[in-house]
Order: C-alpha cells, then structure tokens, then sequence
C-alpha cells in the first residue's frame, strides 16, 4: 500500500499536480491496482494514480510511503511452500529498472537459498535479475 498524505513530508499533490490517494496495489496475494502516470494511463485507457518521478528521469513514475502489511501465514509455513527459491533478507544499493520491460536487477547483500521446503545455505554478494 501506498500511503502519501500520512506522516512527516506528506504529499497532498503528487509531481504532476494531481491529488494523492493512499493505493492498495495487492490484497491477499492478488494485483488489484497499478502506479499510473498521466501518460501510461492514457496509453492504458487508465486514470493517473498520482505519481511521482524520479528526479533524474523524464517521465519515470516512482512510489513515496509504500507500506506492507504482515500477512496471516508463518515464516515456517511459507518456506514450507517453496520447492526451490530464494529468501531475500538484505540488499545493497539501488537497483536497476526497465520499467516498460519489466526488468530489474539488484544487489544481494544477504538471502538463503530454499530447496524442497529446506533453507539449505546463505547467499551472499549476489546479484538478482529478472530479464
């Protein structure tokens, strides 16, 4: 959940003048809303979430605020669920995005490796990415 307008350094307007809206982007494991740019949701048919941008960046949106609230399930019944995976615990720095892509990559300071519901050892200086 995205949640501007609370807190210290609240948003009442995001970076394209519009009114902020707190924005629940998954509830119970399921995308129920996007981050929307004026100009992807014109593209997508969409209305504009308020967005904010990357000051380096044109016309890329980021968040302010996210929050994610602790689900219903243990830790170990989460793991008991993976069949192979990886359990980010840390990262370093910031990441790569293609946004339009849909790729990233990031820096791995620490994670475990799961195999067959097992953690089985540490993962250290990693890089994940998604191409």
């Amino acid at each position: 959940m995205e949640n501007p307008n609370i807190g210290l350094y609240a948003c009442p307007f995001d970076d394209e003048g519009l009114p902020t809206m707190d924005k629940t982007f998954i509830e119970a494991g399921a995308v129920k809303s996007f981050d929307w740019d004026k100009k992807r949701a014109a593209l997508a048919g969409c209305k504009s979430t308020g967005s904010f941008r990357n000051k380096l960046s044109q016309s890329t949106s980021s968040l302010v605020k996210l929050s994610i609230s602790p689900g219903q399930t243990s830790e170990n019944k989460l793991i008991s669920s993976i069949k192979e995976g990886l359990i980010v615990d840390r990262l370093l720095g910031a990441s790569q995005l293609n946004k339009l892509a849909g790729e990233f990559s990031v820096n791995l300071d620490l994670g475990y490796k799961v195999e067959n519901a097992q953690i089985i050892g540490r993962v250290k200086n990693t890089i994940v990415a998604v191409h």
